[in-house]
């Protein structure tokens, strides 16, 4: 079993869409990365903006890509799709809302950057298995069309 807070890339994630997939991989280095920063006392304020870059690609680009399969395929649950990242969006919005715009109140600390990423986390393991492998499978047929 993997520590808690690393995620581990295992067959599993794989959904057969390239990219798709290595833009999941990077996603989750990325967030290893922080996660590894934090308890080997890495400076953290080095790789926060890391992180939010890589978020802000990943909501800007990568749910972009699925939600705009989801809907040219007509996918049923592209609705539920669109929500689940409208949650993440969300609790990305959080992170960057305190690191960049409220400096004055004081960058995160390490228990939101950790709680932050808790979600995140969680979130990404639930939805890969879930809607993203829905998606994916349903792509899969269509695409070979």
């Amino acid at each position: 079993m993997e520590p808690a807070g690393l995620f581990e890339w295992t067959q599993e994630y794989e959904l057969g869409i390239e990219i798709i997939d290595r833009q999941h991989k990077d996603l989750i280095n990325v967030l290893n990365d922080v996660y590894s920063a934090i308890y080997e006392g890495d400076n953290i304020e080095k790789k926060l903006p890391e992180l939010l870059n890589a978020l802000e690609f990943y909501i800007s680009e990568h749910m972009d890509l699925e939600e705009n399969y989801a809907e040219k395929y007509n996918f049923p649950k592209a609705n539920e799709l669109i929500e689940s990242h409208n949650f993440f969006k969300t609790t990305y919005s959080e992170l960057r809302y305190y690191y960049y715009e409220k400096p004055e109140i004081s960058h995160p600390t390490i228990q939101k950057i950790l709680h932050l990423h808790s979600i995140m986390h969680k979130w990404l393991r639930f939805h890969l298995k879930t809607l993203d492998k829905e998606l994916c499978e349903f792509l899969k047929e269509k695409l070979e069309e």
